[in-house]
């Protein structure tokens, strides 16, 4: 599922973690952001279900996004094309929201 993701260019990182913080995935080693997940998640439940956020950090960008599973922590360098890291995002949810509704059922 996160093909597309990691194949991006400039994509630095891809984590996704529970509601409750645990990490489910992560494509890199453990480094500090590790102790910012609450704050990821408190800025995901302020935009709401369905929408991306895009963070400018010194060194490039971090995406944000609520899927099934918890959230979704794409970091890239500035080099990174934000429109087809932002489609790369939407379709990655898309397919991890509809494949936990297919095993909800």
């Amino acid at each position: 599922m996160l093909e597309g993701l990691r194949e991006l260019r400039g994509v630095q990182r891809i984590r996704l973690f529970e509601k409750d913080g645990f990490v489910v995935y992560d494509s890199g080693a453990n480094d500090a952001a590790a102790t910012h997940v609450q704050s990821w998640r408190d800025l995901v439940e302020i935009a709401g279900p369905d929408r991306t956020i895009t963070l400018v950090q010194e060194r490039g960008y971090a995406f944000l996004r609520t899927v099934a599973l918890g959230t979704l922590l794409v970091t890239a360098q500035r080099e990174t094309n934000l429109g087809a890291a932002r489609l790369a995002i939407e379709h990655v949810a898309e397919q991890m929201n509809s494949n936990s509704s297919t095993t909800d059922r």
